[in-house]
């Protein structure tokens, strides 16, 4: 409940029990320890990443920046949810929260919304610039323009909802004023926490499915291709906090009054989809460590020296290979001679020939379509 949009109506005020602002009945630290335990994954897997990133691969890209920002407002956000929990503003029923705490409260909310926006605009941002960086040459011929126009999408979304959120009531402090003496006006409560929240699921499942099918048609054995599917495809988790998050969202907007009560589980799964989503963001860029230090794991995915390189070439409609080739897409001898060698039904003298290619820094020989076996996973 914001301020000055519609509060409860005066029956409802009528029928809640006396307020206890000495010893109220409080939510328990749920939000505590799922944001601790959130934390101290997160504190474990980005570092490893970035040492991934920065020693074995060395390859570090833009997606390492991007995720390296959207974890300073992911614990922005987390120590917003951290001080609401701890003053009372989103542990305790609403009748029991002074007012002044209310206020406050309120503006928590506005606040841990803006962060919640760019955080996760950020997290979504760095796993499409990873399937930039390792799908960048493709059998897809317009698939680097989906991959631009998801992009540009997801940059605008927050362009329009922050300001959105900030002046979505006219004059501002009308958003938190309990009873504004003064005229004013507030969008409906539909706009903008619902319609983001859907957004934000759609957005979810777009970006983490994007890569999966061009995943699947890649010329890897299929112990390989499965193992590459779910390794991206862990990001579906994303996706299913996401739901349950604009579940106890609705229920909060249009289902009931005790707003300061039950909105602690909506920032719990706020806090679960963000922090999701860094761990699934950094879990592909561990590869080349789990293959130096588990060997095993080579037996499910490819590994090499060499950091997310493309999977395929981009050929032309003549079957013309495109001799266009980025700083991160060259392939070390080591991977050649590797696990993921090129495997070819005509035998030593067309692997020898891809074999060449590769090594001069050329692209596939021809076509995915004609002749799969010549295209080398690097990823």
């Amino acid at each position: 409940m914001s301020g000055g949009m519609s509060g409860p109506p005066l029956e409802v005020i009528a029928s809640w029990p006396a307020p206890n602002y000495v010893d109220p009945i409080t939510r328990g630290p749920t939000a505590i320890i799922v944001g601790c335990v959130c934390l101290g994954v997160s504190m474990i897997v980005l570092p490893l990443r970035y040492y991934t990133r920065l020693r074995i691969s060395k390859n570090f890209g833009a997606d390492d920046i991007l995720l390296g920002i959207g974890m300073i407002f992911v614990l922005a956000f987390t120590g917003l949810v951290f001080h609401a929990y701890l003053l009372g503003f989103w542990s305790r029923h609403l009748w029991d929260v002074p007012l002044p705490n209310l206020v406050l409260s309120i503006k928590h909310t506005m606040a841990a919304g803006l962060t919640y926006l760019i955080a996760s605009t950020l997290v979504k941002l760095s796993f499409l610039f990873l399937y930039r960086r390792i799908l960048d040459h493709t059998i897809w011929k317009h698939y680097n323009r989906v991959l631009t126009a998801i992009i540009t999408f997801v940059i605008l979304v927050p362009c329009f909802y922050f300001p959105l959120i900030i002046f979505q009531c006219r004059p501002i402090r009308a958003y938190w004023d309990i009873t504004p003496t003064y005229e004013f006006y507030c969008l409906p409560r539909v706009f903008p926490d619902a319609s983001l929240s859907i957004v934000s699921a759609i957005l979810d499942f777009v970006v983490v499915m994007l890569p999966i099918p061009i995943l699947w048609r890649m010329s890897l054995p299929l112990k390989q291709r499965v193992g590459m599917c779910c390794l991206f495809g862990a990001g579906l988790l994303i996706c299913v906090v996401g739901s349950l998050r604009s579940y106890y969202l609705f229920f909060v907007l249009y289902h009931t009054w005790d707003a300061t009560w039950y909105v602690m589980d909506v920032y719990i799964t706020t806090m679960l989809e963000i922090y999701v989503g860094v761990i699934c963001a950094s879990i592909p860029a561990l590869r080349p460590l789990a293959g130096k230090y588990w060997p095993q794991a080579r037996r499910l995915l490819p590994s090499h020296t060499r950091d997310l390189s493309p999977l395929v070439s981009t050929s032309d409609r003549s079957g013309q290979a495109s001799p266009k080739r980025s700083s991160h897409t060259q392939i070390s001898d080591f991977e050649l001679a590797g696990e993921s060698k090129p495997v070819s039904r005509d035998g030593p003298l067309a692997e020898n020939k891809a074999r060449e290619g590769l090594r001069g820094g050329g692209t596939c020989a021809a076509s995915f379509e004609k002749e799969p076996e010549f295209c080398t996973s690097a990823i």
